[in-house]
């Protein structure tokens, strides 16, 4: 027993050493049906993250010529014993989805422990619950290492019905996660990396599950899971570099095209938002509103190239509100607050300033920014401060950034094209809603142009011949 406790320290201290030495351990002096059996009666959150690690994350264990853990060899091994023991151990909040292999129910049982909602808790109450309520730091690592692996697990499985119940599950979870103060991290301090990195995965997976291909089994959000509380969660991240700016570190190095095109968190966080909005679910308007709307994030944070997709969800979610007698977000007040929130000179500018870092299709977007109210009292007075003031020129927009891009004087010129662009499609919108036909006035325009001309020079043809001399 006394070397059975050796090896259990071992696997919580995850020292390192020559895997020789480890299997001699296993192997010589250790009784291993009594350690496997023993070992879930004292399993900690440590042994738990070292083997979850080891199983998941290879890329993140030392190679074995330079050492390795107990965790690893263990993992080698044994394998199937580990999951089974630790299936077991997370077996309380386990889905019932048997037809999926053990290494995807074991993450979402894990998922569902650490962040259990209020209809786990009521269930399992009298059960056994891993760890409590403990929020230490191991916690949130080991919360990481399973949301890493479930944004792997994500891409590496065909589109079945098992697999796509699995990820409709895994997005319950974690949007059940990013309700709760575990999202949040009230209970640690805000530079723990643990708690933020965490949020960064966790948007990484949602946003994954919410893009996929026809390959993929894709997850729509409604309004029964995308509640106030939850964007009200979510919205910070956009004003929080350490979470905003975060590169994408699911990188999925097997896959040549996963269905994920966010190079960093706020453009997951943004595509979340932009398809909540487009679906015109009225939590996120609500939420958007009480954090000051987009003229809060036009004032406090540079323009980035990768909040176009929450951009244009929101312009599209309003403009089809609008279009309709009935809103369906609120109250027409509600809705009026948002279209007042949205035509003023600093938040068009924002707008401009983003659509020309990202180098999107621009008239797509602006003509679904203008399509909201192309009659609004405040558009001409934004086209022209636009066009002719300095104080809203692309360099003003990202005074505050950490680094400046590489092409800045050529952003500012095309931030003037974007403008040119805007005024353009707000013509044409209003030409479109006041019934003009478009066609018909370019061609008048240009009718009238060569009429003028040819009444010119009919002009000057009279001159000639009233003053043979050629005089004027």
């Amino acid at each position: 027993m006394g070397q059975n406790q050796v090896a259990m320290d071992a696997l919580a201290d995850n020292n390192v050493h020559h895997p020789v030495v480890w299997k001699t351990l296993l192997d010589r002096y250790v009784d291993k049906e009594t350690f496997f059996r023993s070992l879930w009666d004292i399993f900690t959150i440590e042994m738990c993250l070292n083997l979850v690690t080891s199983i998941y994350l290879p890329e993140d264990r030392p190679h074995e010529s330079c050492g390795c853990t107990l965790a690893d060899i263990l993992v080698t091994c044994h394998k199937q014993k580990i999951l089974t023991g630790l299936l077991a151990f997370f077996s309380t909040f386990e889905s019932d989805n048997d037809a999926i292999d053990v290494e995807r129910r074991l993450l979402l049982a894990i998922l569902h422990a650490l962040a259990p909602d209020s209809a786990q808790l009521a269930v399992h109450s009298g059960q056994h619950y891993p760890f409590g309520h403990d929020y230490t730091i191991s916690k949130y690592r080991l919360l990481r290492a399973a949301l890493r692996a479930i944004d792997k697990n994500i891409h590496y499985h065909p589109d079945d019905l098992p697999s796509a119940k699995w990820r409709t599950d895994v997005f319950q979870a974690i949007l059940s996660y990013m309700k709760s103060d575990v999202f949040t991290g009230c209970s640690l301090s805000h530079s723990e990396a643990s708690v933020w990195t965490c949020r960064s995965h966790a948007l990484m997976c949602m946003a994954s599950l919410m893009r996929g291909g026809p390959e993929y089994s894709t997850v729509e959000l409604n309004a029964e899971w995308v509640t106030k509380p939850l964007i009200l969660n979510i919205l910070p991240v956009i004003h929080d570099d350490r979470v905003a700016d975060t590169p994408s570190l699911s990188a999925i190095p097997d896959i040549p095209d996963p269905p994920q095109c966010f190079e960093l968190t706020i453009g997951a966080a943004g595509s979340i938002l932009g398809q909540a909005f487009s679906r015109e679910i009225p939590g996120v308007y609500e939420a958007f509103r009480e954090e000051k709307g987009l003229g809060d994030i036009a004032v406090k944070i540079s323009p980035h190239p990768e909040l176009i997709e929450l951009l244009l969800g929101y312009f599209t979610g309003l403009s089809k509100t609008k279009a309709r007698n009935v809103s369906a977000i609120q109250s027409d007040d509600f809705l009026d607050w948002h279209i007042q929130d949205l035509h003023q000179v600093h938040v068009i500018g924002f707008v401009c300033a983003c659509i020309t870092y990202s180098d999107t299709l621009r008239h797509r977007i602006l003509s679904s920014l203008v399509s909201i109210d192309p009659n609004h009292s405040e558009w001409d007075v934004i086209v022209k401060t636009l066009s002719n003031s300095d104080e809203f020129s692309f360099g003003k927009y990202i005074l505050h950034r950490k680094t400046f891009p590489d092409d800045h004087d050529h952003l500012k010129k095309i931030m003037k094209v974007t403008v040119c662009i805007l005024a353009q499609c707000l013509e044409g919108e209003r030409d479109r809603k006041n019934g003009v036909n478009r066609l018909s006035k370019i061609f008048n325009y240009h009718t009238g142009l060569a009429e003028t001309r040819r009444e010119s020079r009919l002009r000057k043809g009279k001159k000639r011949v009233q003053d043979p001399e050629g005089g004027h």
